[in-house]
């Protein structure tokens, strides 16, 4: 177990909910810092501590792997994605169809509809079923480091041209975070993370996030206490969060006039919804064969 990564969770949550708050409230623009997005940088992390946990051993088999790892993400998924369409279809909020149903469903929403996703905090799941499927080729090769690599070339070109950035600049931030634990010198990682938070900052912001996740999660490896319990707790429910709290973000602000009041009520009833999902998808994570555990987004 890797010191800190909770709390690096918590961090990264913080920075999402921020936005996701400031948006429902229509002050998106107002969490913008040289077209620098907090809850794109929590994603960046999220995606950096994947990456790294992906990487910190070799699995006997990687399908085997990639398949424990879509049990472990599916079943809280399966069960909020069913709540937010049925408040979807009983409110009229969204266009719905079948094709939209059934690829969300499947985890990969994102791939066949953008944006235009019930609960769009879901498009995450896409991306993240991306990098483990990458993760697992990049074990099956036996040349992971190459592998990896070539990735993040790809993704950094591709973001670079602006010719895709919404998975490209977290694609970058996974393979390269994956490189730590695959022996790559944590200095020249350390300077590369340096380097792209300058790019990011004075050049182009899509690589500004993986900057701040080298960065961040580096100094995290020599981190030289336990967490508190209570963060520990609370990263145990990051995932189960991060897919409820934009359903009760956006109704409780059409509900309660009082912005203050929204937001509180949002993320109370957010953080107690995240431990009842992750209670009742252990259940379901068994059946599909992988043990239940605590959350590591991602690992």
């Amino acid at each position: 177990m890797i010191r800190g990564l909770d709390l690096l969770r918590i961090f990264a949550l913080l920075l999402i909910t921020w936005q996701h708050a400031a948006s429902a409230l229509g002050f998106y623009a107002a969490t913008q810092w040289r077209l620098i997005s907090p809850g794109q940088a929590g994603v960046a992390i999220f995606c950096g501590v994947s990456g790294l946990l992906a990487f910190s051993s070799r699995p006997a088999s990687p399908w085997q792997w990639f398949r424990r790892r879509l049990a472990r993400i599916f079943p809280a998924y399966w069960l909020v994605t069913l709540v937010a369409f049925g408040l979807a279809f009983a409110w009229s909020a969204k266009k719905i169809s079948v094709g939209l149903f059934v690829s969300q469903m499947l985890g990969v929403g994102y791939f066949t509809h953008g944006w235009e996703l019930i609960n769009v905090v879901s498009w995450f799941v896409s991306l993240i079923i991306l990098c483990y499927a990458l993760a697992a080729i990049a074990w099956q090769s036996d040349f992971p480091k190459t592998f990896l690599g070539v990735v993040a070339l790809l993704a950094a070109t591709l973001c670079a041209l602006r010719y895709e950035v919404d998975l490209s600049r977290h694609l970058l931030s996974f393979a390269l975070v994956a490189l730590i634990p695959l022996g790559v010198s944590r200095s020249l990682l350390g300077l590369l993370g340096l380097a792209l938070l300058a790019a990011g900052v004075f050049v182009d912001p899509q690589f500004f996030y993986c900057g701040l996740a080298l960065t961040l999660i580096l100094p995290v490896l020599r981190w030289p206490v336990a967490e508190p319990a209570l963060i520990s707790k609370a990263g145990g429910y990051a995932y189960e969060y991060y897919l409820v709290h934009g359903i009760f973000l956006a109704g409780a602000v059409k509900l309660i006039a009082n912005p203050l009041y929204a937001v509180s009520v949002a993320l109370a009833l957010s953080s107690i919804t995240a431990i009842v999902v992750h209670r009742l998808s252990q259940p379901l994570i068994v059946r599909l064969g992988r043990a239940p555990e605590a959350f590591n987004a991602t690992a």
